[in-house]
């Protein structure tokens, strides 16, 4: 039990420094003078504060002094009072001082609001911590800090070691930076009050917070940490741990579609307002029409979960759609969305694509004309990378194909020396090589190999083998197989390795013997030591030449022509839909739109599918398909075509392929009747002169036609001329009269080019009435898409119009349907006999055209001069063979002055006529 004093009214001793009061303000303090004088001395004392009077301020209470007074008994009384009283005056007479006054410090108490909490804070930690020390903090000028410390044995001198230790690393200042909405702020705030006063209650921190900005939507302050450093740390966590989760980000939901949005708000609008609410002092909101919502981001999954389960309520069907070619895929893809948006539905879709590769049939050699547009199209289809040739060979294959050999999905890639800069290319593209490794032998061809880089390829096979334009033919052949050879040789030099692709050189003199020493070489190889290999030859699209020569070396190895790649897309689609009413009305409107999509027809012919077709029409013919997305697949006997595409564009390739085969026939026929007479009629020059005399005396076709529309019909005269047609064709001037009976009496028929400018003219409604009083087959054609007026509807009722407008695709089967009926209603003409003779018998060709009149020889050569202007250029050869028939047509024209002048102005005159409607001009 602790002694009382026994006189109260009467201390020993008073403390009256304020830094002296502070000490004993710490009760630790007290507690070892005490237990130090019982100890040391046998004094017990008490250490009371001083009462205040009664009117003191309360504020002032920190500044009353210490009594210090003697408990119990003692015989010596005074004595011991003088001991306690001396005790005291040398105890604070070794109080040490120590100022700190680097940044560090300075930036603990540079802020007035926080100075004296942090002040505080450091005398608690240092008294806590230290185990030599007792301290009193106090700010010094200049926001520095002064402590004052004495040694917990009280006698010695204290060390001031340990005191900068403690202020060095075991006490901090941390800031957390806080930006939120106002909402926000306020659950912030009210947590963080929470947080600093559990904080401060265990003591050794000291925390404040420091608004800095306050806005009408967002809020921004500092909260402010100071004390123990492990204190300050911990706490700094739990303030960000906190502010993460209450702090707010914008989320997107950039994968809702339109309906999905539409979809939450209309349907699921209390749902989402109870979500708000569950997760309220999160700050969570939603912002749908802008395809985003508010959270912390601790909660991002959790919410796109709600969202996740609230779209899964609705209903949902998934369905497959019938292969489709890859651009009407594409076109359906969008489609589908759109039938979807209009039947409130949400539709997700996903594509598989399917390779195959499908045969191209042989063609009949060609013995007749071939037109120009004809054989360009079947060159752009040939040069597709999608249409190769392939021989199967043994267990393996040989290829050749146009594209680039640096695209090529193969083991081995393999690059000769070339003139077009393709081995530099394909260095660049590769980027960078992880090794090389260099071989050769004794037949001087090299090889550099390196892995494919960014290629597709796995190797590469650099080689200094080219075509040497000096060999000849033997050398080339047996230098050709070395390397393709040395080539295989080296890419399957392991067992793994199944396929090589070829760059073909291009710079080759006899590309005859190239094209078929590479396929009977690589052929050999395969079949010798039986590998299980695909050897592509990759060409350039201007190798055209070359490619010709390989597929007919190929073709001349099996049955079919060549073949082609073909992309199938299937889409499978998920519909969604918030009602099953909306959902079956947009599953049955999708699958109505994607049985509109694609259709299949089958063409049959018991004979040959293209029966009488020559390989460029074939050609021609699957480049149209090809551009209308229509895919023919032909069976083995050749008898059935199945065309699969678009409705529309199936019909019209069935009835394009009704008509080609129409006109190959017809075409096929005249020319068996032409060679049975010319190989009677024509077995010597003379006879073969007096035929084509005789066929030149009459025109195929003539055509009538307004001046005005000369541009729209002059397309529809180079076509017919195309076709080996000879056509009379004057535009009709407007109201000028002029005889056209002679001219039709000299057709086969008549093709009348009606438009508005035709039936304003006067003279073109006499021509077109005469016309229909002869016997001659009359064939109306609208040349712009128009109504019949005036005296068209009389003249022209009833009557089937080739309606000659429009696309090109469109106007191509309209000629098509003409060009078959004026087959069936003309009769060979010289140009035909021409083509039979300079067909077979080109000999007898200068022969054959001296017999002809002048009028014959100046069509000719008005037919040679507008070809080559066609071409843009007249070369020497064709200026010589040019000049030499001008020359004659000039001394013709002198030997004809016998003849009655009548006669001459009139031939003469219808040279003219001719000249005006090809737009040529002779001297």
């Amino acid at each position: 039990m602790d002694l009382l004093p026994t006189d109260p009214d009467a201390p020993i001793y008073t403390v009256d420094n304020l830094i002296h009061k502070k000490f004993l303000d710490n009760s630790n303090f007290c507690l070892c003078l005490q237990e130090y004088l019982k100890n040391s001395l046998s004094i017990e004392i008490a250490i009371i504060p001083q009462e205040p009077p009664r009117d003191w301020p309360k504020k002032k209470k920190q500044s009353l002094n210490y009594l210090i007074q003697l408990l119990g008994t003692y015989e010596n009384r005074e004595e011991m009072e003088r001991i306690v009283s001396d005790f005291f005056k040398d105890l604070f007479t070794k109080i040490q001082c120590q100022t700190f006054s680097d940044d560090k410090v300075k930036k603990w108490l540079q802020h007035s609001f926080t100075r004296a909490n942090n002040i505080k804070c450091i005398e608690e930690i240092i008294n806590e911590t230290s185990l030599n020390l007792f301290v009193v903090c106090e700010e010094d000028a200049q926001h520095s800090l002064r402590i004052h410390y004495v040694a917990k044995d009280l006698m010695n001198v204290p060390d001031s070691e340990e005191l900068n230790k403690i202020i060095e690393l075991k006490i901090s200042q941390e800031v957390v930076e806080v930006l939120c909405s106002q909402e926000q702020s306020k659950t912030i705030m009210k947590e963080s009050k929470t947080m600093i006063a559990k904080a401060e209650k265990k003591g050794n921190v000291s925390v404040f917070i420091d608004s800095i900005y306050s806005g009408s939507r967002r809020k921004s302050y500092n909260i402010i940490l100071f004390g123990y450093h492990k204190l300050v740390n911990r706490l700094k966590n739990e303030f960000l741990n906190m502010i993460d989760r209450r702090s707010v980000v914008i989320f997107k939901l950039n994968l809702l579609d339109e309906f999905q949005i539409e979809f939450l708000l209309r349907e699921c609008a209390e749902k989402l307002k109870q979500i708000v609410k569950t997760y309220k002092e999160f700050g969570v909101h939603f912002r749908l029409r802008r395809r985003e919502f508010v959270a912390p981001q601790h909660l991002k999954d959790e919410i796109e979960s709600c969202i996740t389960q609230l779209l899964s309520s609705s209903t949902s069907k998934t369905f497959k759609s019938i292969p489709l070619s890859k651009d009407i895929a594409d076109i359906a893809e969008k489609q589908l969305k759109n039938i979807a948006r209009k039947c409130h539905c949400h539709i997700i879709t996903e594509s598989k694509y399917k390779f195959r590769s499908y045969t191209i049939p042989k063609g009949l050699s060609s013995n007749g004309h071939v037109l120009k547009s004809t054989m360009e199209q079947s060159e752009h289809f040939l040069s597709s990378p999608d249409v190769f040739n392939r021989l199967a060979v043994a267990d393996g294959s040989i290829e050749i194909r146009t594209g680039d050999i640096a695209r090529q999905d193969v083991d081995t890639i393999v690059i000769p020396v070339t003139f077009n800069g393709l081995r530099e290319g394909v260095i660049e593209r590769a980027d960078a090589f992880n090794y090389e490794k260099n071989y050769t032998d004794e037949t001087n061809i090299k090889f550099t190999e390196t892995n494919g880089g960014k290629l597709n390829c796995k190797r590469i096979l650099f080689s200094n083998w080219t075509p040497s334009k000096t060999m000849n033919d033997d050398d080339l052949r047996k230098s050709i197989k070395i390397f393709i050879s040395k080539s295989i040789e080296h890419a399957t030099k392991e067992k793994t390795q199944t396929s090589v692709a070829f760059a073909v050189p291009d710079s080759c003199s006899n590309e005859i013997i190239l094209a078929r020493e590479m396929i009977d070489t690589a052929k050999k190889q395969l079949e010798s030591k039986n590998l299980q290999l695909k050897i592509s030859f990759i060409l350039l699209p201007e190798q055209r030449t070359l490619h010709s020569q390989c597929f007919a070396v190929i073709g001349t190895m099996q049955d079919i022509y060549a073949q082609f790649d073909w992309t199938n897309r299937v889409i499978k689609t998920t519909v969604i839909a918030s009602h099953v009413g909306n959902l079956t009305k947009c599953q049955e409107k999708i699958n109505s739109y994607l049985n509109q999509c694609t259709t299949s027809k089958k063409l049959t012919n018991s004979n040959s599918i293209f029966q009488h077709w020559d390989q460029y029409t074939i050609n021609a013919f699957y480049k149209y398909c090809q551009d209308q997305c229509v895919l023919l697949q032909i069976d083995q006997k050749k008898q059935e075509l199945e065309l699969i595409g678009p409705v529309n564009n199936v019909i019209e390739a069935s009835q394009r392929w009704s008509l080609l085969s129409d006109l190959m026939a017809e075409k096929f026929s005249r020319i068996s009747s032409i060679e049975c007479s010319s190989s009677v009629a024509m077995r010597t020059p003379r006879a073969r002169s007096e035929a084509v005399i005789e066929a030149a005396k009459v025109y195929n076709i003539m055509i009538s036609y307004c001046q005005e529309d000369i541009k729209q019909c002059q397309y529809l005269i180079n076509r017919l001329t195309e076709e080996g047609f000879f056509v009379w064709a004057e535009p009709l001037i407007v109201e000028q009269p002029r005889d056209v009976s002679s001219q039709i009496s000299k057709a086969d028929c008549i093709i009348l080019c009606v438009s508005e400018n035709y039936c304003d003219s006067s003279s073109c409604e006499k021509e077109a009435r005469y016309a229909f009083q002869t016997s001659k087959q009359v064939f109306p054609v609208k040349i712009q898409n128009h109504s019949l007026i005036s005296w068209q509807r009389e003249v022209f009722e009833e009557r089937i119009f080739f309606q000659l407008f429009g696309s090109k695709n469109h106007f191509d089967l309209q000629f098509g349907k003409l060009l078959f009926e004026i087959l069936r209603y003309t009769k060979p003409t010289y140009g035909s006999l021409l083509q039979q003779i300079s067909g077979g018998q080109n000999k007898n060709a200068d022969e054959s055209r001296s017999f002809l009149t002048v009028e014959q020889r100046r069509s000719m050569h008005n037919h040679k001069i507008r070809t080559l202007t066609d071409i843009g250029r007249i070369g020497k050869k064709e200026m010589k063979t040019l000049v030499e028939q001008l020359q004659n047509v000039i001394n013709d024209i002198d030997n004809t002055g016998s003849e009655s002048n009548d006669q001459a102005e009139s031939n003469n005159d219808n040279h003219i006529r001719y000249q005006n409607a090809t737009g040529q001009l002779l001297v």
